[in-house]
């Protein structure tokens, strides 16, 4: 699976590649003590399941925090 932020309105754009919207899901980047939020800058997650076993899982993601823990003020 694949997962990316774009502004909201470009979800549809994105959708038509075969990205799916994953309302309520949230990247969180930083650290844990210092996490970065794609919320905080009202960005929406894109994500692609390229396999039968991750579209099964599709479920654990919608609405989640996915922690990324990449460094401080990092998102990506």
């Amino acid at each position: 699976m694949s997962l990316f932020t774009c502004r909201p309105e470009l979800t549809p754009f994105y959708a038509k590649g075969g990205w799916e919207p994953l309302p309520g899901t949230c990247l969180v980047g930083g650290t844990r003590e210092a996490p970065f939020r794609s919320d905080s800058l009202g960005l929406a997650v894109m994500a692609r399941f390229y396999s039968e076993k991750a579209a099964r899982r599709r479920g654990d993601f919608a609405g989640a925090d996915i922690w990324l823990e990449i460094g401080e003020g990092e998102l990506w």
